[in-house]
């Protein structure tokens, strides 16, 4: 299954080296509308994929840096 390639494909890239593993899941694909990883795993309702290190890393980041950005934001 492709969906099980995927997430082993990620484990080995996240045990490698893990900034590049994020980057490569925010990466716009031009052949899929240049739609990312993480989009497509979550469009396909992928768990698995999602449910990774890597993909949690990931999106706490986005969800903590949206938070620091609106914390600064003057809207006090």
């Amino acid at each position: 299954e492709f969906g099980q390639l995927a997430v082993e494909l990620l484990d080995q890239s996240y045990k490698q080296d893990e900034q590049m593993a994020m980057k490569l899941l925010t990466y716009e694909l031009k052949n899929w509308s240049n739609a990312t990883c993480l989009q497509l795993a979550v469009a396909a309702k992928h768990r698995d994929f999602i449910a990774h290190t890597c993909s949690q890393m990931l999106l706490t980041d986005m969800w903590m840096g949206r938070l620091r950005m609106r914390k600064n934001s003057g809207l006090k």
